[in-house]
């Protein structure tokens, strides 16, 4: 992922070696992966990297596609709910299927 134009895995406070690195690196690689596929319908959809907590169910999310996606008070916050609502969503239509799309909170 990006956060205001800098590569999640190039941050340099994303320590090598620590598990929140490796959990990173592990994402990115699992997506080369699925990228490289021919035969295999796929969508990796990204929680918010803030902490993401049950909540109100709204059915209002944004989608995108490399970028962090923040609300107009800077937060990437989403509610569980909201975030199983929009796999299911997903499921369902099919609409970035052969994707990596960020998940996070309306404008």
């Amino acid at each position: 992922m990006w956060t205001n134009g800098v590569w999640d895995l190039d941050n340099p406070e994303l320590e090598a070696g620590t598990s929140r690195h490796g959990q990173y690196f592990g994402h990115y690689v699992a997506i080369e992966h699925y990228r490289a596929s021919e035969r295999v319908k796929w969508t990796v959809m990204s929680p918010p990297p803030s902490d993401m907590a049950p909540g109100e169910r709204t059915g209002e999310y944004r989608l995108g596609l490399e970028d962090v996606l923040f609300n107009a008070d800077g937060s990437s916050f989403i509610s569980t709910e909201d975030f199983a609502f929009a796999v299911i969503d997903e499921a369902e239509t099919g609409q970035s299927m052969g994707k990596r799309v960020a998940l996070g909170p309306p404008e």
